[in-house]
Protein backbone atom coordinates (compact mmCIF):
# COMPACT_ATOMS: atom_id res chain seq x y z
CA UNK A 1 0.00 0.00 0.00
CA UNK A 2 2.80 2.39 0.94
CA UNK A 3 4.65 1.80 -2.34
CA UNK A 4 1.44 2.33 -4.34
CA UNK A 5 0.80 5.70 -2.70
CA UNK A 6 4.39 6.86 -3.12
CA UNK A 7 4.40 5.72 -6.77
CA UNK A 8 1.43 8.02 -7.38
CA UNK A 9 3.55 10.88 -6.07
CA UNK A 10 1.53 11.24 -2.89
CA UNK A 11 2.90 11.69 0.61
CA UNK A 12 2.65 8.58 2.79
CA UNK A 13 3.45 7.66 6.39
CA UNK A 14 4.56 4.02 6.50
CA UNK A 15 3.75 3.46 10.18
CA UNK A 16 0.28 4.98 9.83
CA UNK A 17 -0.52 2.84 6.79
CA UNK A 18 0.77 -0.30 8.52
CA UNK A 19 -1.37 0.46 11.56
CA UNK A 20 -4.50 0.93 9.44
CA UNK A 21 -3.89 -2.28 7.48
CA UNK A 22 -3.36 -4.27 10.67
CA UNK A 23 -6.52 -2.83 12.22
CA UNK A 24 -8.52 -3.64 9.08
CA UNK A 25 -7.17 -7.20 9.10
CA UNK A 26 -8.01 -7.58 12.80
CA UNK A 27 -11.58 -6.41 12.22
CA UNK A 28 -12.01 -8.61 9.15
CA UNK A 29 -10.65 -11.74 10.82
CA UNK A 30 -12.68 -11.41 14.03
CA UNK A 31 -16.10 -10.43 12.67
CA UNK A 32 -18.96 -12.76 13.62
CA UNK A 33 -20.25 -13.30 10.09
CA UNK A 34 -17.89 -14.62 7.42
CA UNK A 35 -14.60 -13.83 9.14
CA UNK A 36 -11.67 -13.44 6.79
CA UNK A 37 -9.49 -16.44 7.54
CA UNK A 38 -8.39 -19.64 5.83
CA UNK A 39 -10.75 -22.60 5.86
CA UNK A 40 -9.87 -25.38 8.30
CA UNK A 41 -8.72 -27.58 5.41
CA UNK A 42 -6.96 -24.82 3.45
CA UNK A 43 -3.49 -25.28 2.04
CA UNK A 44 -1.40 -22.15 2.52
CA UNK A 45 0.95 -21.38 -0.37
CA UNK A 46 3.50 -18.78 0.65
CA UNK A 47 4.21 -16.83 -2.53
CA UNK A 48 6.60 -14.36 -0.93
CA UNK A 49 9.81 -14.22 -2.95
CA UNK A 50 8.33 -16.28 -5.81
CA UNK A 51 7.50 -15.15 -9.32
CA UNK A 52 4.23 -16.06 -11.03
CA UNK A 53 5.69 -19.14 -12.76
CA UNK A 54 7.09 -20.48 -9.49
CA UNK A 55 3.75 -19.98 -7.74
CA UNK A 56 1.98 -21.81 -10.56
CA UNK A 57 4.40 -24.74 -10.37
CA UNK A 58 4.01 -25.02 -6.58
CA UNK A 59 0.21 -24.90 -6.88
CA UNK A 60 0.27 -27.50 -9.64
CA UNK A 61 2.45 -29.78 -7.51
CA UNK A 62 -0.01 -29.46 -4.62
CA UNK A 63 -2.88 -30.46 -6.91
CA UNK A 64 -1.08 -33.53 -8.19
CA UNK A 65 -0.07 -34.71 -4.76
Amino acid sequence: RFDEIVARGEKADYDEILSKVRERDRIDSTRAVAPLRPADDAVILDSDHLNADQVFEKAKALCHG
